[in-house]
């Protein structure tokens, strides 16, 4: 990207030389990917068969070396690294974060959204069990007043049924049901679909795995070690990353305006870093979703999905997807990680969309499982005051 030349060293454009680079921030954040095994297995379709429940805290082994593998079993750990991203998320139970969405043109601000974002792992799922949930997502819009209300409730099932989706709509007051491949719907105007949020969240059950690699590549990071601790509650833990002794909260470049030639939306705390990847090329098999092909970078150590470059069907580059993460660490000084910002760019519309992750909070099982509850169409229509 053209755009984070202004970041770089003239000396790191050369590939070769990523190697002998001293890269000290690069290091030490090995914090998120567990070293228990899943003793789960996938299908050759990616799906995740002969479970008699998820369990936390277990991820896929995924092969130190792709050399003379064949086709098979490239695609096996290339679903075993999708499937890896879903555990991340699931070693929580439940996730919550407000949102700030901020809808860029001609580098100045459109338009000012803010929602609510709820993701929920069912505690236990029987492996016999058709209608058995990988997981609950709930995006609900609160302002302006004109969307207010406005709710997207998604149920994500195992193997290769479509997800259930709900849209609450406030003109109508009424819940209607959309097909699975509707998840990549640019949602209200902006850049943003559901299968973007933190990065790729996208069913893996409708993804070929075309291609795997793994590699050093240059990407762009922003990586906040100096977060306000978590803040225990009870069965939840929140990382404020507004509150005023955060001296490290972040800052777009046309807040800062720290680049002068830059994009009005790049980080200012952003830096490029080579870093070791895998690289996946996904393609859709549903015909009726929106992506075609997907490029995904993923970070070897981190286990986190960086960037997501996006084709539509007809094979035209659509838009990139960056995530920027924040690393707070608690009282017993163990790092974590939480989201702290998105980037799309959609070449479309030549615009962009920013989203800010506030407040990020986790609760355990336990809350899991009577928060579940809510995840209901009924339960959006009742919080909506609709019929």
């Amino acid at each position: 990207l053209p755009e984070w030349r202004e970041l770089l060293k003239v000396g790191l454009y050369q590939f070769d030389a990523f190697s002998k680079l001293p890269i000290t921030i690069a290091t030490g954040l090995n914090c998120c990917l567990a070293n228990k095994q899943s003793d789960l297995q996938i299908s050759d379709n990616g799906s995740v068969v002969n479970f008699s429940k998820i369990s936390n805290e277990k991820f896929f082994q995924i092969d130190s070396d792709f050399t003379g593998q064949t086709e098979n079993q490239l695609k096996l750990n290339g679903y075993k690294i999708l499937w890896n991203l879903v555990n991340i998320w699931q070693n929580f139970g439940y996730i919550n974060s407000p949102l700030n969405i901020k809808q860029m043109q001609s580098g100045s601000i459109a338009r000012e959204m803010s929602a609510d974002y709820s993701m929920v792992f069912p505690k236990q799922v029987l492996g016999n069990d058709k209608t058995a949930q990988v997981f609950r997502t709930k995006l609900v819009f609160n302002k302006p007043e004109l969307i207010k209300h406005f709710s997207w409730l998604q149920f994500r099932f195992f193997e290769e049924d479509e997800d259930a989706l709900f849209v609450y709509s406030p003109v109508i007051k009424k819940n209607r049901e959309l097909t699975g491949a509707n998840t990549s719907d640019n949602i209200l105007g902006t850049a943003l679909a559901l299968d973007d949020i933190l990065v790729f969240t996208q069913k893996i059950d409708s993804l070929h795995v075309k291609g795997i690699e793994q590699g050093m590549f240059f990407m762009p990071l922003v990586l906040l070690k100096g977060q306000t601790k978590q803040q225990a509650k009870g069965e939840c833990s929140q990382v404020n990353s507004n509150s005023e002794d955060n001296n490290e909260s972040l800052l777009w470049n046309y807040q800062s305006n720290r680049f002068a030639s830059g994009a009005a939306w790049i980080p200012s705390e952003a830096i490029s870093i080579p870093r070791k990847m895998y690289r996946l090329h996904l393609e859709t098999k549903d015909p009726y979703h929106l992506y075609g092909q997907q490029i995904l970078y993923i970070d070897i150590e981190l286990g986190l999905p960086i960037a997501k470059v996006v084709y539509d069907v007809s094979g035209k580059l659509w838009k990139t997807v960056l995530g920027i993460y924040a690393f707070p660490t608690n009282a017993d000084s163990i790092w974590r990680y939480a989201p702290e910002a998105q980037v799309i760019l959609d070449y479309s519309k030549n615009e962009a969309t920013l989203v800010r992750y506030e407040n990020f909070k986790f609760c355990n099982n336990s809350f899991a499982e009577k928060e579940i509850l809510n995840f209901a169409p009924k339960k959006i229509l009742e919080q909506a005051g609709g019929k």
